[in-house]
């Protein structure tokens, strides 16, 4: 993640990955040397000028920090009698005492995937870390296909509680000063360790799954939240990547409110404007949404005998 160029490979009813030739994943047409991000305008990162030595796995001396796999981040001493007491992480994380001896027990990162396309060459998925309060990382893509609706998803691990935001570039994405819409937020729970990874759906402000609306030429934000002055909100996260799901959405009605709720056959679904028409179907009748994230019904109206929804 992190990257203002980004791979999007698609297929019709298949989730959308963004990240295939951003930061975090190799691209031989690139010849193996990413360009690096300029702060404010591709990334903004608390760490630009001083970025943590051996953190940049994928773009040297970037601000962004980048991880194959994930690192142990251990900074001191396990407690006297434990079966790592003495242990320290050298400078470039990799573990120097009980356990491991360099060129004889080497250090194996945890990863939990290991892509099909970076097997001959043993590659382990880069992630975004080290990230603070505040930081953000921009991503462009070219969303072919007209405009389309989805669910987004950040996959991560995490160490705590922390929330990301999702936001949209509105203004040139190529300058400083940007303008921003945001789109929801990503509301990460305490994974215990950065290498146990799930993925976090984009909520809207009532907590409903927020709807994405992706069309040509788009400019993403990925915003870490949190206090830049309160420690405990740093390094608590390990990012993936971004998944964009196809947001469909189906209606079931019902005579009555306490069941019986079926999928609705003659409902007009119209993804665009997020609008669903029905004709009359008897006195009294009620309605629900149906979609793999919980979907909140802005209004329902009747006019005319028929019954509009909008979502």
């Amino acid at each position: 993640m992190g990257c203002t160029k980004l791979t999007l490979s698609r297929s019709n009813g298949t989730p959308v990955i963004i990240g295939d030739n951003g930061q975090g994943y190799f691209d031989p047409n690139d010849g193996g040397f990413p360009t690096k991000a300029t702060q404010g305008v591709d990334i903004s990162t608390a760490n630009q000028l001083t970025p943590n030595t051996g953190w940049d796995d994928y773009r040297q001396n970037d601000g962004v920090q980048t991880g194959a796999g994930v690192r142990d981040e251990f900074n001191g001493l396990w407690p006297p009698g434990s079966d790592f007491a003495g242990y320290v992480s050298t400078g470039n994380n990799i573990p120097n005492g009980v356990g491991w001896v360099p060129g004889i027990n080497p250090y194996d990162r945890p990863n939990d995937n290991l892509r099909q396309k970076y097997g001959l060459s043993n590659l382990v998925e880069y992630v975004v870390v080290r990230a603070h309060a505040g930081d953000w990382q921009n991503y462009t893509r070219v969303f072919p296909g007209g405009v389309s609706n989805y669910f987004a998803f950040l996959r991560v691990g995490s160490f705590g509680s922390i929330t990301n935001s999702l936001s949209q570039v509105t203004s040139d994405p190529s300058l400083p000063g940007q303008t921003t819409t945001v789109l929801g937020t990503f509301n990460i729970p305490n994974q215990i360790r950065k290498s146990n990874f799930r993925y976090i759906p984009l909520l809207d402000a009532s907590g409903a799954a927020a709807i994405v609306k992706l069309a040509a030429t788009m400019t993403l934000r990925v915003t870490k939240m949190g206090d830049p002055t309160v420690q405990s909100d740093d390094r608590l996260e390990a990012c993936n990547y971004l998944l964009m799901v196809p947001a469909q959405v189906a209606v079931q009605s019902s005579s009555v409110v306490t069941g019986g709720f079926a999928d609705d056959a003659t409902a007009i679904v119209d993804g665009g404007t997020r609008t669903i028409t029905l004709p009359p179907s008897g006195p009294t009748r009620f309605y629900r949404l149906r979609a793999i994230l919980p979907v909140k019904i802005a209004s329902i109206s009747v006019a005319g005998g028929i019954v509009t929804i909008k979502y």
